[in-house]
């Protein structure tokens, strides 16, 4: 009879030893701050954009969203860029774009050991500082927007800047085909995969 108490006393221990493996193992490692202020941003525009009367999504769309896909976030996407400035009040914008984008210079950056670089645009004289950058990449299409995507981002007098493709998002015409969006220079299409930022609008096959 005590051989028996033995053996289920051991059996215990055994079946304890092992949930705690389980559960020490699957324990996520908690998010780091500025993963959750990434997120947090994400769900602010998840919220706009089904509640906001603004909204971009069509009548038919909004009543059945539930929100925008995204890449995990990462930050070897957050990539420190220095700003060549090139202001040129008289350069053409991309076509399609608003007439009041004016380059203001080519961002440099490196990523996994080569060098690329991206035009970016302000929109006015007075705000030179607030940079918007639309780029293209070898996701588009497969599994990211197939017109290119969308950066905003500011720099300081030092010409010094991040530039964060956790950050990057759809223009809006990939939420509603009537919109007019600038599209991407041909200088701008970088030749890699930028698995970061907004995916695909999930609901893309119900706007046509």
């Amino acid at each position: 009879m005590k051989s028996k108490w033995v053996w289920i006393t051991l059996a215990l221990i055994l079946v304890i030893l092992m949930a705690f493996s389980i559960y020490f193992v699957n324990i996520e490692e908690p998010a780091s701050n500025y993963e959750l202020e990434v997120q947090e941003k994400r769900a602010e525009k998840d919220y706009f954009l089904q509640t906001h009367p603004q909204t971009s999504l069509p009548s038919q769309i909004k009543l059945v969203f539930q929100g925008l896909a995204y890449f995990d976030v990462d930050e070897k996407w957050k990539i420190k860029t220095f700003l060549e400035r090139k202001i040129d009040i008289s350069q053409k914008p991309p076509e399609q774009a608003d007439t009041s984008l004016k380059l203001a210079g080519l961002l440099h950056f490196n990523l996994d050991g080569k060098s690329y670089q991206l035009k970016a645009f302000w929109y006015q004289p007075d705000n030179f500082k607030q940079l918007f950058v639309p780029f293209r990449d070898l996701t588009n299409g497969k599994g990211t927007y197939a017109g290119g995507r969308y950066i905003n981002t500011s720099f300081s007098d030092r010409d010094s800047l991040e530039l964060d493709f956790n950050r990057a998002y759809n223009p809006l015409c990939a939420y509603n085909p009537m919109n007019v969006c600038p599209l991407p220079p041909p200088e701008n299409n970088i030749p890699i995969l930028i698995e970061a930022g907004e995916k695909q609008f999930p609901l893309a096959h119900l706007l046509h």
